[in-house]
């Protein structure tokens, strides 16, 4: 996954990483609702994996248009 990050990155400029952060926190909105504390956030974006490329791929052409 990251090397399409790369290659979008690469053809679209620096804005695009803005918004890979975007579609990362919109995959994991679900998860956040239960945490609790700052830590339980922390532990959700560090055990964070990105399932199904090709959504998030979309998320990120549609975040932040």
């Amino acid at each position: 996954m990251i090397t399409r990050l790369w290659d979008i990155w690469v053809f679209e400029g620096d804005a695009v990483l803005v918004r890979a952060m975007v579609a990362l926190l919109g995959s994991l909105e679900t998860k956040f609702y239960g945490a609790k504390s700052g830590r339980e956030v922390l532990a959700i974006l560090n055990d964070s994996t990105v399932e199904g490329e090709e959504e998030w791929v979309m998320a990120l052409r549609d975040a932040g248009r």
